[in-house]
């Protein structure tokens, strides 16, 4: 996998500690950490804390994975297959 020079942006919306909220986080956060490299930024989100940001963003299925960069897409769900995930942020 090739990710070298690539910078992420990375945002995922979470409801809490959700069971599938708390499964996405820990999916999206080792496919940044160990298939990323860890570059860019990766920011989560409770929309119960923080629902204006989910407002904005047009949220409305939690969770729900925001990809600013390299391309714009968004990913809902657990975040389990992790060869779609990658495949999706075109590192596979």
């Amino acid at each position: 996998m090739e990710t070298r020079g690539i910078e992420y942006d990375l945002c995922l919306f979470v409801a809490g500690d959700e069971p599938n909220s708390s499964l996405a986080k820990k999916n999206i956060t080792a496919i940044f950490n160990d298939c990323l490299g860890g570059a860019g930024r990766l920011t989560i989100v409770d929309v119960f804390e923080e629902y204006r940001s989910a407002i904005e963003q047009n949220i409305v299925l939690t969770p729900t994975l925001v990809v600013a960069k390299p391309v714009r897409i968004r990913l809902l769900g657990t975040l389990s297959d992790r060869d779609a995930v990658l495949s999706a942020l075109g590192v596979i």
